[in-house]
């Protein structure tokens, strides 16, 4: 998984194909340029809080 940002366990932020139906094991899938935009601007250790 390229990009992959840990929330918890194996629960993360990663690029990843989004097919329009719900095809995850509660990952967030990016499209890619967002990914790496999000992995680069993120030093590791940031917390992040994620608001439904």
């Amino acid at each position: 998984m390229n990009y992959f940002m840990r929330i918890y366990g194996g629960v993360g932020m990663h690029q990843g194909y989004l097919p329009g139906y719900a095809a995850s094991h509660g990952c967030i899938r990016l499209p890619g340029r967002m990914a790496e935009k999000f992995y680069e601007a993120t030093p590791m250790g940031t917390p992040v809080t994620i608001v439904p």
